[in-house]
């Protein structure tokens, strides 16, 4: 989102997103997946005439960031015990996943 964004909520108004912005919510991202949290940034866009014709590229552009909603998403409680019965059989665990990878590695370090 932050490379289609022109503009950012910051609390108060509507401005020109600038570079500083961008590099806050990715510190702020950055900082939460280290923490295990799943990360969603929000943003919209205002049209004058939006139909079945409009292309997404299209929609998807000039966008304000609203700002960035973070939750932890645990992983199940069986998953520890069968990653722990994985290794004790000498199967090798790998992660794949389409999470940020830095919340990945945060989570993998906590199961």
């Amino acid at each position: 989102m932050l490379e289609r964004a022109t503009h950012y909520f910051d609390g108060e108004k509507v401005r020109p997103i600038t570079e500083q912005d961008k590099q806050y919510l990715v510190g702020q991202q950055d900082e939460r997946a280290q923490q295990a949290m799943r990360n969603l940034c929000y943003g919209y866009r205002t049209f004058d005439q939006f139909d079945d014709k409009t292309e997404l590229d299209e929609a998807e552009r000039d966008l304000t960031i609203l700002g960035v909603v973070s939750m932890i998403d645990p992983p199940r409680e069986e998953v520890m015990g069968a990653v722990e019965a994985a290794y004790e059989s000498g199967i090798h665990v790998f992660v794949i996943t389409g999470d940020y990878a830095l919340t990945a590695e945060a989570i993998a370090h906590r199961i």
